[in-house]
């Protein structure tokens, strides 16, 4: 698992978060890939985002309200530029010995398992960090102690199919609820809804965090 995620998830997909990816980024059905090289690709999915210009001013945080994926970056700066497509430099031992201090052991032990894989077995080659926060508007920020400080995990209405592999919640705690090697069956994106024949391809981790915007903000 380990030369797959780093040389081929890591790699590629550093943020596919972003919404239009799929069309900006120009996504080949045919080859389960986006448009061009590693490079060209982690720029595209990880771009800058700007501020729609009729956007108005907020009374809660920061000025600026929505802002919206902008073109490809012309560099992804250091050291994430000289870092794609190139093999890691560090050992699985020393890397499993860091999962094992971070209670992360069950990953640890699994870091040489090969890469979930698609209908056609192309092993997953996108990361995909997603922002599920929720909105507190103008209510006090929760303590430490809450919910939504503490979340690791949420579900489908089913109860039982996780809705992404893995979760980081605001105090930086993490659980992995499914091992990168096993392709989903249920979809984390719209995307993936339209074409479950791409299960497999994209990894997710979940960032659950409070936040605070305009009440009238899409969530």
């Amino acid at each position: 698992m380990i030369k797959s995620m780093f040389q081929s998830a890591l790699v590629v997909g550093l943020m596919m978060g972003t919404a239009g990816a799929k069309d900006r980024c120009g996504f080949d059905l045919e080859k389960e890939s986006y448009d061009g090289n590693a490079l060209i690709q982690a720029r595209c999915l990880a771009p800058a985002f700007i501020e729609p210009a009729n956007a108005p001013p907020s009374s809660v945080g920061p000025a600026k309200r929505r802002a919206a994926a902008g073109a490809p970056r012309n560099s992804l700066g250091e050291p994430l530029e000289s870092l794609v497509d190139r093999p890691v430099a560090f050992s699985v031992a020393k890397f499993k010995a860091f999962l094992d201090k971070e209670g992360l052991g069950d990953l640890g032990e699994k870091l040489q398992s090969p890469l979930s894989t698609t209908e056609k077995g192309n092993p997953a080659r996108y990361f995909v960090i997603h922002d599920t926060s929720a909105n507190f508007v103008t209510k006090p920020f929760p303590a430490d102690t809450a919910t939504s400080m503490t979340k690791l995990g949420e579900t489908w209405t089913d109860g039982v199919t996780w809705r992404a592999h893995a979760w980081v919640n605001r105090l930086g705690k993490i659980r992995v609820t499914y091992d990168f090697g096993r392709r989903p069956t249920r979809s984390s994106t719209r995307f993936e809804v339209q074409n479950n024949v791409l299960w497999g391809l994209f990894l997710h981790t979940e960032v659950t965090q409070p936040r605070k915007a305009l009440a009238t903000s899409p969530d």
